[in-house]
Protein backbone atom coordinates (compact mmCIF):
# COMPACT_ATOMS: atom_id res chain seq x y z
CA UNK A 1 0.00 0.00 0.00
CA UNK A 2 2.63 2.30 1.01
CA UNK A 3 4.09 2.06 -2.84
CA UNK A 4 0.66 2.97 -4.13
CA UNK A 5 0.13 5.68 -1.73
CA UNK A 6 3.74 6.96 -2.80
CA UNK A 7 2.98 6.92 -6.78
CA UNK A 8 -0.59 8.63 -6.17
CA UNK A 9 -2.20 5.92 -7.24
CA UNK A 10 -4.49 5.50 -4.24
CA UNK A 11 -5.62 8.21 -2.23
CA UNK A 12 -4.27 8.92 1.39
CA UNK A 13 -6.03 6.32 3.67
CA UNK A 14 -5.87 8.61 6.82
CA UNK A 15 -8.02 11.67 5.37
CA UNK A 16 -11.53 11.17 5.25
CA UNK A 17 -13.57 7.96 4.70
CA UNK A 18 -10.62 7.14 2.18
CA UNK A 19 -9.78 4.39 4.07
CA UNK A 20 -13.09 2.46 2.54
CA UNK A 21 -11.17 3.20 -1.03
CA UNK A 22 -8.39 1.50 -0.39
CA UNK A 23 -9.82 -2.16 1.25
CA UNK A 24 -9.69 -3.94 -2.22
CA UNK A 25 -6.00 -4.16 -2.24
CA UNK A 26 -5.95 -6.84 0.85
CA UNK A 27 -8.54 -8.93 -1.89
CA UNK A 28 -6.43 -9.57 -4.58
CA UNK A 29 -2.93 -10.68 -4.92
CA UNK A 30 0.28 -8.98 -5.74
CA UNK A 31 3.70 -9.65 -7.41
CA UNK A 32 6.95 -8.03 -6.25
CA UNK A 33 10.17 -8.06 -8.34
CA UNK A 34 13.66 -7.55 -6.98
CA UNK A 35 16.67 -7.53 -8.36
CA UNK A 36 19.84 -9.78 -7.03
CA UNK A 37 23.29 -8.52 -6.73
CA UNK A 38 25.52 -9.89 -9.30
CA UNK A 39 26.54 -13.49 -7.98
CA UNK A 40 30.52 -14.14 -8.12
CA UNK A 41 31.79 -16.99 -10.29
CA UNK A 42 32.07 -20.25 -8.71
CA UNK A 43 29.75 -19.25 -5.49
CA UNK A 44 27.55 -22.40 -4.36
CA UNK A 45 24.74 -20.67 -3.05
CA UNK A 46 23.38 -17.33 -1.93
CA UNK A 47 21.36 -16.86 1.38
CA UNK A 48 18.00 -14.48 1.08
CA UNK A 49 16.94 -13.37 4.44
CA UNK A 50 13.44 -11.84 4.82
CA UNK A 51 12.79 -9.72 7.83
CA UNK A 52 8.68 -9.52 7.70
CA UNK A 53 6.64 -11.48 4.80
CA UNK A 54 3.10 -10.04 5.07
CA UNK A 55 1.14 -12.97 5.28
CA UNK A 56 1.00 -15.70 2.48
CA UNK A 57 3.75 -16.02 0.26
CA UNK A 58 5.57 -17.25 -2.26
CA UNK A 59 9.07 -17.39 -2.65
CA UNK A 60 10.89 -17.59 -6.46
CA UNK A 61 13.81 -17.60 -8.04
CA UNK A 62 13.09 -18.96 -10.95
CA UNK A 63 11.01 -21.84 -8.84
CA UNK A 64 9.38 -21.47 -5.58
CA UNK A 65 12.04 -21.99 -2.95
CA UNK A 66 9.89 -21.23 -0.06
CA UNK A 67 5.98 -21.07 0.58
CA UNK A 68 5.24 -18.83 4.17
CA UNK A 69 1.94 -17.82 6.09
CA UNK A 70 3.15 -16.12 9.23
CA UNK A 71 4.25 -12.92 9.17
CA UNK A 72 5.68 -13.09 12.42
CA UNK A 73 8.82 -14.85 11.75
CA UNK A 74 11.89 -14.11 9.66
CA UNK A 75 12.93 -16.31 7.17
CA UNK A 76 16.32 -17.68 5.60
CA UNK A 77 15.72 -18.39 2.27
CA UNK A 78 19.28 -20.27 0.66
CA UNK A 79 19.27 -20.13 -3.47
CA UNK A 80 20.98 -23.34 -4.73
CA UNK A 81 23.72 -23.34 -6.90
CA UNK A 82 21.64 -25.05 -9.98
CA UNK A 83 19.24 -21.86 -9.51
CA UNK A 84 21.85 -19.17 -9.65
CA UNK A 85 22.54 -17.79 -12.88
CA UNK A 86 25.75 -15.44 -13.64
CA UNK A 87 23.39 -12.22 -13.57
CA UNK A 88 19.82 -10.95 -14.22
CA UNK A 89 18.88 -13.49 -11.01
CA UNK A 90 15.25 -11.37 -10.15
CA UNK A 91 13.30 -12.70 -6.72
CA UNK A 92 9.66 -12.45 -7.15
CA UNK A 93 7.31 -12.68 -4.20
CA UNK A 94 3.73 -13.70 -4.61
CA UNK A 95 1.71 -12.75 -1.88
CA UNK A 96 -1.97 -13.85 -1.66
CA UNK A 97 -4.75 -12.52 0.19
CA UNK A 98 -4.83 -13.42 3.71
CA UNK A 99 -8.65 -11.96 4.25
CA UNK A 100 -9.97 -13.82 1.12
CA UNK A 101 -7.74 -17.36 2.28
CA UNK A 102 -8.57 -16.77 6.08
CA UNK A 103 -12.84 -17.19 5.30
CA UNK A 104 -11.82 -20.34 3.18
CA UNK A 105 -9.71 -21.66 6.46
CA UNK A 106 -11.24 -20.58 9.37
CA UNK A 107 -13.81 -23.34 9.75
CA UNK A 108 -10.81 -25.69 9.29
CA UNK A 109 -8.08 -24.15 11.19
CA UNK A 110 -8.93 -20.86 12.70
CA UNK A 111 -7.56 -17.59 11.97
CA UNK A 112 -4.68 -17.22 10.01
CA UNK A 113 -1.80 -15.71 11.62
CA UNK A 114 -1.71 -12.02 10.46
CA UNK A 115 -1.59 -8.84 12.41
CA UNK A 116 -4.74 -8.18 13.58
CA UNK A 117 -3.89 -4.69 13.69
CA UNK A 118 -4.66 -5.75 9.48
CA UNK A 119 -7.35 -7.91 10.42
CA UNK A 120 -9.24 -4.79 11.65
CA UNK A 121 -8.37 -4.50 15.71
CA UNK A 122 -10.75 -1.60 16.84
CA UNK A 123 -7.79 0.65 18.12
CA UNK A 124 -6.32 0.90 14.42
CA UNK A 125 -7.80 1.47 10.72
CA UNK A 126 -8.05 -1.51 8.74
CA UNK A 127 -5.59 -2.22 6.15
CA UNK A 128 -4.98 -5.19 4.79
CA UNK A 129 -1.50 -4.78 3.56
CA UNK A 130 1.16 -6.97 1.36
CA UNK A 131 5.15 -6.09 1.61
CA UNK A 132 8.52 -7.39 2.60
CA UNK A 133 11.92 -6.71 4.18
CA UNK A 134 14.89 -8.13 2.37
CA UNK A 135 18.19 -8.70 2.46
CA UNK A 136 20.41 -10.29 0.15
CA UNK A 137 23.82 -12.21 1.69
CA UNK A 138 26.10 -14.51 0.23
CA UNK A 139 27.98 -16.57 3.36
CA UNK A 140 28.58 -15.91 7.00
CA UNK A 141 30.96 -13.17 8.42
CA UNK A 142 33.14 -13.80 11.70
CA UNK A 143 33.98 -10.88 13.67
CA UNK A 144 35.75 -10.09 16.41
CA UNK A 145 34.31 -8.11 19.06
CA UNK A 146 36.06 -5.40 20.99
CA UNK A 147 35.31 -5.12 24.53
CA UNK A 148 36.00 -1.77 25.85
CA UNK A 149 34.52 -2.99 29.67
CA UNK A 150 36.19 -4.65 33.02
CA UNK A 151 33.76 -7.35 34.05
CA UNK A 152 33.93 -6.30 37.43
CA UNK A 153 33.74 -2.31 36.79
CA UNK A 154 30.74 -2.71 34.78
CA UNK A 155 27.62 0.03 35.95
CA UNK A 156 24.38 -1.83 35.37
CA UNK A 157 21.07 -0.24 33.57
CA UNK A 158 18.19 1.05 35.47
CA UNK A 159 14.50 2.34 34.14
CA UNK A 160 13.95 6.05 34.53
CA UNK A 161 13.74 7.29 37.63
CA UNK A 162 15.34 4.15 39.69
CA UNK A 163 19.16 4.78 38.41
CA UNK A 164 21.46 5.65 36.28
CA UNK A 165 21.00 4.05 32.55
CA UNK A 166 24.73 3.35 32.04
CA UNK A 167 25.64 3.41 28.45
CA UNK A 168 29.12 1.75 26.79
CA UNK A 169 30.55 1.78 23.45
CA UNK A 170 30.99 -1.41 21.86
CA UNK A 171 33.07 -1.96 18.97
CA UNK A 172 32.63 -4.74 16.34
CA UNK A 173 35.85 -4.02 15.07
CA UNK A 174 36.08 -2.33 11.16
CA UNK A 175 32.08 -3.11 10.78
CA UNK A 176 30.18 -1.29 13.49
CA UNK A 177 30.25 0.92 16.64
CA UNK A 178 27.20 1.18 18.85
CA UNK A 179 25.91 1.95 22.46
CA UNK A 180 25.47 -0.89 24.57
CA UNK A 181 23.79 -1.41 28.10
CA UNK A 182 23.89 -3.93 30.54
CA UNK A 183 21.37 -5.54 32.92
CA UNK A 184 19.64 -8.42 34.51
CA UNK A 185 16.39 -8.83 33.87
CA UNK A 186 14.59 -11.98 35.27
CA UNK A 187 10.45 -13.40 35.13
CA UNK A 188 9.35 -14.10 38.92
CA UNK A 189 7.13 -17.10 39.05
CA UNK A 190 6.78 -18.33 42.70
CA UNK A 191 4.29 -20.51 44.30
CA UNK A 192 1.55 -18.38 45.85
CA UNK A 193 1.00 -19.26 49.42
CA UNK A 194 -3.11 -18.42 48.82
CA UNK A 195 -5.33 -19.46 46.64
CA UNK A 196 -7.79 -18.05 44.90
CA UNK A 197 -11.06 -19.08 43.18
CA UNK A 198 -9.04 -20.27 40.71
CA UNK A 199 -6.77 -22.14 43.09
CA UNK A 200 -2.82 -21.83 43.80
CA UNK A 201 -0.87 -20.51 40.72
CA UNK A 202 2.60 -18.52 40.29
CA UNK A 203 3.71 -14.55 40.70
CA UNK A 204 3.96 -12.87 37.15
CA UNK A 205 6.44 -9.89 38.14
CA UNK A 206 9.84 -8.77 37.35
CA UNK A 207 13.21 -8.18 39.02
CA UNK A 208 15.67 -5.98 37.25
CA UNK A 209 19.21 -5.68 38.84
CA UNK A 210 17.61 -7.94 41.67
CA UNK A 211 15.22 -5.58 42.62
CA UNK A 212 11.73 -5.95 42.20
CA UNK A 213 9.72 -4.27 40.20
CA UNK A 214 5.70 -3.52 40.77
CA UNK A 215 2.73 -1.62 39.13
CA UNK A 216 -0.10 -0.02 40.26
CA UNK A 217 -0.34 2.12 43.91
CA UNK A 218 0.92 1.03 47.06
CA UNK A 219 2.13 -2.51 47.91
CA UNK A 220 -0.47 -3.59 50.98
CA UNK A 221 1.33 -6.14 53.62
CA UNK A 222 -1.24 -8.48 52.04
CA UNK A 223 -0.24 -8.34 48.73
CA UNK A 224 3.11 -8.53 49.59
CA UNK A 225 2.41 -11.22 51.53
CA UNK A 226 0.61 -13.32 48.52
CA UNK A 227 3.74 -12.13 46.16
CA UNK A 228 6.01 -13.80 48.95
CA UNK A 229 8.27 -10.54 48.96
CA UNK A 230 9.92 -9.85 52.61
CA UNK A 231 8.55 -6.54 53.86
CA UNK A 232 12.73 -5.82 53.94
CA UNK A 233 13.52 -6.11 50.54
CA UNK A 234 13.89 -3.22 48.16
CA UNK A 235 11.04 -2.29 45.45
CA UNK A 236 10.93 -0.14 42.71
CA UNK A 237 7.91 1.04 40.60
CA UNK A 238 6.48 0.31 37.59
CA UNK A 239 4.85 3.04 35.46
CA UNK A 240 4.51 2.16 32.07
CA UNK A 241 2.00 2.13 28.36
CA UNK A 242 1.18 -0.45 26.04
CA UNK A 243 2.56 0.41 22.61
CA UNK A 244 1.04 -0.73 19.61
CA UNK A 245 2.46 -0.12 15.80
CA UNK A 246 3.93 3.42 16.03
CA UNK A 247 2.07 3.70 12.28
CA UNK A 248 -0.37 1.19 10.30
CA UNK A 249 2.26 1.59 7.20
CA UNK A 250 5.49 0.50 8.81
CA UNK A 251 8.23 1.02 5.86
CA UNK A 252 7.26 4.81 6.55
CA UNK A 253 8.53 5.50 10.30
CA UNK A 254 12.24 6.14 10.99
CA UNK A 255 14.57 5.96 13.74
CA UNK A 256 14.36 9.79 14.82
CA UNK A 257 10.05 9.28 14.84
CA UNK A 258 10.66 6.05 17.66
CA UNK A 259 13.10 7.98 19.37
CA UNK A 260 10.69 11.23 19.54
CA UNK A 261 7.47 8.64 20.94
CA UNK A 262 9.77 6.95 23.37
CA UNK A 263 10.77 10.49 24.38
CA UNK A 264 7.39 11.21 24.87
CA UNK A 265 7.13 8.27 27.43
CA UNK A 266 10.04 8.76 29.26
CA UNK A 267 9.27 12.67 29.80
CA UNK A 268 5.22 11.60 31.12
CA UNK A 269 7.56 9.26 34.10
CA UNK A 270 7.23 6.02 31.81
CA UNK A 271 9.61 3.65 33.20
CA UNK A 272 8.25 0.67 31.41
CA UNK A 273 6.94 0.05 27.71
CA UNK A 274 4.77 -3.18 27.11
CA UNK A 275 4.80 -4.49 23.45
CA UNK A 276 1.35 -5.56 22.99
CA UNK A 277 1.18 -9.33 21.60
CA UNK A 278 -1.73 -8.62 19.89
CA UNK A 279 -0.03 -7.55 16.70
CA UNK A 280 3.45 -7.22 15.18
CA UNK A 281 7.21 -6.66 16.36
CA UNK A 282 8.13 -3.54 15.14
CA UNK A 283 12.06 -3.89 13.75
Amino acid sequence: MVELLQNGIIPDPFVGFNKHKVQWIGEVEWLYTCPLLKIESGRQSAVLEFQGLDTLCDIYVDECLLSVGNMFQAHLVRVPKDVLKASNNIVLLHFKSAAKLAKELEAEMGRVRAGSTNLGDPSRKKFSLVGDTIRGSDGITTVNVKNVILDDKVKLWWPVGSGERALYDTELIDIHTQRTEFRHVQLIQDDLQEADQYGKGKTFLFEINGIRMFMGGELKPVLIKVLLVDLDVDMLHLAGSNWIPASSFLPTLTDERYRARLTLLRDGNHNMVRIWDGDIYEP
